[in-house]
C-alpha cells in the first residue's frame, strides 16, 4: 500500500480548554456523501461534547489554525422488544467545503519542510472489508505536554505521527470489523490519538473507523462505515 495514501487519510482532532489550549487528541475522516461533506469520528472521543476542533495547518508565527466542529451527531441502537438503547462508537458533523486540513512535516524549530492535503473521500459508504486485502491506518499518537520556553503559561503538545500497515481482516461482529495486526500489539498508548482514524483498503477506500484494540490477541476493532451508512442516509 502506498504510504502517502495512509499518511493523508486521517484528520487530526483536538479538544480545547477554556484558554483554547489542547487537552485531548483524536482523529477523523472527511467524506463526501450525497453532496454533503462530513467529518466522521468516534463517540468515545467526542461524546463528552467538549470543544473539539479540526487541526487545519500550522503557521510558525501564529501556531495551529483550527476549525471548531460544534455539536456532533451521535447514534444509539435500540432493541424493539426491550426498548433499550446502546451507544454506538460513532459520531459525525457536516463541515463546509472551505475546511481543508494538511499534514505538515516540520523542522525542530517549527519551519515547514513539506505539507500534503488530507484526503476527502468521495464514497457511497458501501465498502466492506474482505480477507484477501490488506488494510492500514495512521494518526498522531503518544501525546505529551512540554514546557514552552517562550510562553511559560502555555505548554507545547508533542506527538508522534505513525502509519500502521499490513492489517488483515479476520471477522465481522455486527457493526464492528475486526483486523489482525501484523506485529505484536505494543500497548494501547502507542495508538492513543488514532481513535476515529479511517481504516483504508489497498484501493485507498475507507471501510471503518478505528475505535479500540485488544493487546492480548493483536486485534484492532473498527466501526464499520457500511453499517453506519443507513444512519447517515436518514439524516440527508
Amino acid at each position: 500500500m502506498k504510504n502517502q495514501y495512509v499518511s493523508s487519510s486521517s484528520v487530526p482532532l483536538c479538544q480545547l480548554d477554556d484558554k483554547n489550549l489542547p487537552i485531548a487528541i483524536a482523529s477523523g475522516c472527511i467524506v463526501y456523501y450525497k453532496e454533503r461533506r462530513l467529518l466522521l469520528t468516534v463517540e468515545h472521543a467526542t461524546g463528552n461534547q467538549g470543544n473539539w476542533a479540526i487541526e487545519l495547518e500550522y503557521d510558525k508565527d501564529n501556531g495551529c489554525k483550527l476549525y471548531r466542529m460544534g455539536a456532533m451527531n451521535f447514534v444509539k441502537k435500540f432493541s424493539l422488544p426491550t426498548n433499550e438503547g446502546t451507544k454506538l462508537d460513532f459520531s459525525y458533523v457536516e463541515i463546509p467545503d472551505t475546511v481543508k486540513a494538511y499534514r505538515h512535516i516540520l523542522t525542530s524549530n517549527g519551519e515547514t519542510i513539506s505539507k500534503e492535503e488530507i484526503h476527502t473521500y468521495n464514497t457511497k459508504l458501501c465498502n466492506l472489508p474482505n480477507k484477501d486485502d490488506e488494510y492500514a491506518f495512521s494518526g498522531y499518537v503518544m501525546p505529551q505536554y512540554l514546557p514552552n520556553p517562550l510562553k511559560p503559561e502555555h505548554k507545547i503538545l508533542e506527538r508522534i505521527f505513525n502509519c500502521f500497515n499490513g492489517l488483515k481482516f479476520i471477522r465481522q461482529e455486527q457493526e464492528i470489523s475486526v483486523f489482525k495486526l501484523p506485529f505484536n500489539h505494543p500497548g494501547h498508548e502507542h495508538f492513543q490519538g488514532c481513535s476515529g482514524s479511517p481504516i483504508i483498503n489497498s484501493q485507498n477506500e475507507p471501510v471503518a473507523l478505528l475505535c479500540e484494540g485488544n493487546s492480548l490477541t493483536n486485534e484492532i476493532f473498527g466501526i464499520s462505515l457500511k453499517h453506519m451508512q443507513p444512519i447517515i442516509e436518514a439524516s440527508v
